[in-house]
C-alpha cells in the first residue's frame, strides 16, 4: 500500500503545472530614450503628458533643454508627427518597447505602423545620433537609481494588489509566461497597452499630483495602478476578440456611437472601435473589482468614471462579464462567451435608438 501511495504521489507531482504568470517591471532605457526625445518636439499630447513629477522632469530638461534642435527632434516632429505617423498604434511607448540599447546603439525591432523603410531607416539613425550627442547613457545611469523605489512599490504592492492571477483565470494562457512592464516618470498620468513579440509588455506612467503620498502609501493611489495595470494587460486580449467579432458588433455600434461622440472624443476614443474596446476592458475592471473587497470602496467612483467618457453601460456590462465567470464550465474562454456580449450590444443599440 505504501508503494502504491508513493506512486501516485509522484504521478501527480509530474502533472503540469498550472500556468503562473509573473510581472517583472522596470524601468526601460528604450522607453526613456523615446519619452526624452518626444519630451523635447513641442505642442502634442506626447511631448507634455499630465502629472509629469516634477522634479523628475527638471532633472529631464537640465540634462537635455540645450537640445532642442537636435535633428532627431527635428525629424520626428516633421517627418513623423506633423505627418500623422505618431499615433495610438504606433506610440512612442510601443517603439521604445520594441526597441534595446545594444551595446551602444539604438535597435528598433517594432513594425513602423504606416512607416515606410526610409522613415524606419532615418528615425533609426536619427535617434542614435541623439543617443550618442547628448551622452544619453550617462544620464540613464543617474535616472535608474531614481526609478528604485517606485520599481520597489510595484514588486511590493501594486502588482500582487493587481492580482495577475485573476487575470490568467479570466483569460487562461497557456504555458506559464513572464510579462513585462516598463515604468515610466515621463509618462506621468498615461499608460499604454503596449506589446513585444506577441506578449503584453505596456507601459505605465508614474503620475505625480500636489497634496497625495506616493502611490504606494495611498490606497487611492494603489486602487489608480493597480486597476490601470490590469486595464492596459486586457488591451492584449480583449482588442483581438473585439476585432474578431467586429462585423456583428458594427451594426449596434453606429447605433451607439454617434450619440456618446463628443464625450469619448474628448477622451480621445475618436471611433466606435475603440469606444468598444475601451468599454469592454473598463468592464472587465469593474469585474474584477467586485472579486476583490479592497476595491469595493472604489467602485462607483470607478463607474462614474467610465460614465464622464460616455461609456455608461460598463456596469451593465461587468454584470454580464460575471456571469462568464461564474460559468466556466460553460464558457471556457472569452471568446466563446463574446456572442453573450453580442447579443447585449443588440439590446443596448434597441434602447438607444
Amino acid at each position: 500500500m505504501k508503494r502504491w501511495i508513493l506512486a501516485l504521489v509522484v504521478w501527480v507531482a509530474a502533472w503540469p503545472a498550472k500556468a503562473q504568470i509573473e510581472v517583472e517591471a522596470a524601468p526601460s532605457e528604450a522607453v526613456e530614450l523615446m519619452n526624452v526625445v518626444m519630451s523635447l518636439t513641442g505642442d502634442n499630447p506626447f511631448a507634455n503628458p499630465p502629472f509629469v513629477q516634477p522634479e523628475y522632469k527638471a532633472f529631464v530638461e537640465s540634462r537635455f533643454a540645450g537640445h532642442r534642435d537636435h535633428s532627431a527632434v527635428r525629424f520626428i516632429t516633421t517627418e513623423i508627427m506633423e505627418k500623422g505617423l505618431m499615433n495610438r498604434l504606433e506610440t512612442p511607448a510601443q517603439i521604445g518597447v520594441n526597441s534595446r540599447i545594444e551595446q551602444g546603439a539604438f535597435v528598433y525591432a517594432g513594425n513602423g505602423e504606416g512607416w515606410s523603410d526610409d522613415v524606419k531607416n532615418r528615425f533609426v539613425s536619427e535617434v542614435n545620433k541623439f543617443y550618442s550627442d547628448t551622452g544619453f547613457d550617462v544620464f540613464w545611469r543617474e535616472a535608474r537609481e531614481r526609478y528604485e523605489p517606485i520599481t520597489a512599490a510595484f514588486r511590493d504592492v501594486i502588482i500582487p494588489r493587481a492580482n495577475i492571477g485573476w487575470l490568467n483565470r479570466f483569460v487562461p494562457v497557456e504555458g506559464a509566461r513572464s510579462y513585462g512592464l516598463a515604468l515610466s516618470y515621463m509618462c506621468g498620468a498615461y499608460n499604454f497597452g503596449c506589446t513585444k513579440d506577441g506578449v503584453p509588455n505596456p507601459v505605465m506612467g508614474i503620475p505625480s499630483i500636489d497634496g497625495r503620498p506616493p502611490i504606494w502609501e495611498d490606497q487611492m493611489g494603489i486602487y489608480l495602478c493597480a486597476t490601470a495595470l490590469l486595464h492596459e494587460y486586457l488591451h492584449s486580449f480583449c482588442n483581438p476578440l473585439t476585432d474578431k467579432y467586429y462585423s456583428r458588433l458594427e451594426g449596434p455600434g453606429e447605433v451607439i456611437f454617434p450619440k456618446i461622440r463628443e464625450q469619448t472624443e474628448q477622451a480621445f476614443y475618436g471611433t466606435w472601435r475603440s469606444v468598444l474596446n475601451e468599454a469592454f476592458i473598463r468592464a472587465s475592471v469593474t469585474a474584477f473589482m467586485r472579486s476583490d473587497d479592497f476595491f469595493a470602496p472604489f467602485i462607483g467612483q470607478n463607474i462614474e468614471m467610465d460614465n464622464n467618457t460616455g461609456i455608461f453601460w460598463t456596469g451593465e456590462l461587468a454584470d454580464l462579464l460575471q456571469e462568464y465567470e461564474a460559468s466556466r464550465d460553460r464558457y471556457p474562454s472569452l471568446d466563446s462567451f463574446m456572442p453573450r456580449i453580442v447579443e447585449f450590444y443588440e439590446q443596448l443599440s434597441k434602447q438607444s435608438r
